[in-house]
């Protein structure tokens, strides 16, 4: 048996646990269109584990969570149903400001994404909170990084410095903030 099967421990009676169901329907979700076959090899273990992993025959080890939380999956929501699924999906509290954060987008995009935003708070003689900005600032990088023309974020953040400043949907507005 190898070290990885080793990790992953029976029922007895190989009957489903409701806590093992739980985190087996989790598991499908994971699966979406892939077989089980597909999964099984993901994760080093024989189909028909895996399949009992999904049925509730089996409880999943560390290992094999190991494999899907490199996936991007959120080990908490696996096991419990509790947090988002993905580990990507949203904002993850830190727990310790000493250790670095991953790098969402290149450098070129934040620095060109800062002189968009200044540009359009210039233009409407505006000011945002540091957390407003630090939003704004990631929300016109990561267009930059999805292939998005510098000319089409400039009205984007003049908009968005819109919308915050005033609030009102359309921006049309905008509060002065000096």
């Amino acid at each position: 048996m190898s070290a990885r099967e080793n990790s992953v421990r029976t029922s007895e009676e190989e009957s489903a646990k409701p806590v093992w169901v739980s985190i087996g329907a989790r598991l499908a979700t994971v699966r979406g269109s892939r077989t089980q076959g597909d999964m099984a090899a993901l994760m080093g273990v024989a189909k028909n584990t895996y399949g009992r992993f999904e049925r509730g025959l089996r409880e999943i080890g560390a290992e094999c969570l190991a494999v899907l939380v490199k996936e991007g999956w959120n080990g908490n929501w696996l096991l419990t149903g509790e947090g988002p699924e993905r580990l990507d999906s949203g904002p993850i509290q830190r727990q310790n400001n000493d250790l670095p954060q991953s790098q969402v987008v290149r450098h070129a995009s934040v620095k060109i994404a800062a002189q968009l935003l200044q540009e359009a708070l210039d233009d409407a003689n505006a000011t945002l909170a540091p957390a407003q900005f630090g939003e704004a600032l990631v929300l016109l990088a990561q267009l930059l990084e999805k292939g998005l023309p510098e000319a089409e974020v400039r009205p984007f953040a003049r908009q968005t410095v819109g919308m915050i400043t005033t609030g009102a949907p359309n921006g049309a507005t905008a509060s002065t903030g000096r």
